[in-house]
């Protein structure tokens, strides 16, 4: 008969059943979910975030609608429209462009979030990027988005949010 394997972890060896081996998969599996979980949100959960009253854009009919968002790194100037739609889906067209950026940043992201009546973030759009900076290909790209997006319907305000990666002062 063979013995199972075993593994010695410090000074104690452990023998490695079929249920040993299962938990291990396990583990890798919820482990691997949760990694692939974090790179789609960004690392940052944000159908968990409550947008403060402040921050919050009426959703309004018709438009344009204007107005300047501060989300702290960086300044947004828009204007949106509520378009007319046939689908329960609330479509908004949105223009604009970053006024400020206040850190030397290798990379802006400007997002258009959907909320609920009470703040609560529904989705997250990319409205605008940067793309990456880097001391050997730099480049100035416009600073100005043009989009149409679809919202659910149950979207009752909207909010601008940012994304910045800093460059440490490189060029």
């Amino acid at each position: 008969m063979m013995a199972a394997p075993a593994a010695t972890i410090g000074t104690r060896t452990i023998k490695m059943t079929k249920r040993t081996r299962q938990a291990g998969l396990i583990a890798f599996t919820l482990l691997a979910v949760m990694t692939l979980w974090a790179c789609q949100s960004d690392g940052r959960p944000v159908f968990d975030k409550i947008m403060p009253p402040e921050k919050r854009i009426p959703l309004l009919d018709g438009g344009p609608h204007t107005g300047t968002a501060d989300t702290g790194t960086t300044v947004v100037t828009y204007a949106y429209t509520r378009q007319p739609s046939s689908t329960p889906e609330v479509v908004v067209h949105v223009e604009g462009h970053v006024a400020d950026v206040r850190i030397s940043a290798m990379m802006v992201n400007i997002y258009l979030l959907a909320l609920e009546s009470d703040g609560n973030v529904l989705l997250r759009r990319l409205l605008y990027t940067s793309g990456y900076h880097t001391s050997s290909v730099y480049f100035r790209r416009s600073w100005s988005f043009d989009k149409t997006v679809s919202l659910p319907p149950e979207t009752a305000a909207l909010a601008i949010d940012s994304a910045t990666r800093s460059s440490r002062g490189r060029r």
